[in-house]
């Protein structure tokens, strides 16, 4: 690309060299593709899972796999919490609820790491990356501490037949902390995939 009167490279992973290719042609008129041109630098040897499919598709459908478990999980205990907050009805229905949401959000977490790893595999841990790693991090610790401080004080409710009693509401506010950061974490991380997805790389 050319800045200032100085030809600018776009450099881009060898295995979407490509995609990139695509979009310098579609913007080909416009100034700021004008004399861009693609170097690839040396990366890692790729590898393939599959004889028919890339690593990068491969890793692609498992961590959007991770995002719908997760993520649909995540917004069926949300909806329960939310109702619960005041409704006796609601919180005993959020407390069985949770025990099916617990392990599939673990499911979508487990998922969203193990393809991340596979889409990011040989590139550098820095920009959308390291913030995919981070909001792991983060939902991992959030996952921990509704598992094993959350989810036993409802089971214990549920076992001394007080389902239907309201949350006291210190509780309440830590569970509603848990889940917004829950939430920030899932959307924010899907948002992320897309920006990583549809925008190209950073110029050099």
């Amino acid at each position: 690309m050319q800045t200032n009167g100085v030809p600018r490279t776009l450099f881009v992973s060898s295995n979407r060299t490509h995609f990139y290719e695509m979009v310098l042609r579609r913007t080909a008129n416009t100034r700021r593709a004008q004399h861009c041109s693609i170097r690839v630098p040396p990366t890692p040897p790729s590898f393939a899972i599959l004889p028919f499919m890339e690593a990068d598709a491969i890793g692609l459908f498992i961590l959007l796999a991770g995002f719908v478990v997760g993520l649909g999980a995540v917004t069926v205990i949300d909806i329960h919490g939310f109702l619960g907050r005041t409704s006796p009805y609601w919180n005993e229905a959020t407390i069985r609820t949770h025990k099916v949401t617990k392990p599939l959000i673990w499911v979508g977490i487990f998922l969203a790491l193990l393809g991340g790893m596979v889409l990011y595999w040989g590139e550098p841990l820095a920009g959308i990356p390291l913030y995919h790693a981070l909001i792991a991090g983060a939902l991992v610790c959030n996952g921990l501490f509704l598992s094993f401080y959350v989810s036993p004080e409802l089971l214990r409710r549920e076992r001394d037949n007080r389902a239907r009693e309201l949350l006291p509401r210190s509780l309440q506010w830590k569970i509603a902390l848990s889940l917004i950061i829950s939430d920030i974490g899932w959307w924010g991380g899907l948002v992320l995939l897309v920006l990583y997805l549809v925008n190209p790389p950073v110029l050099l």
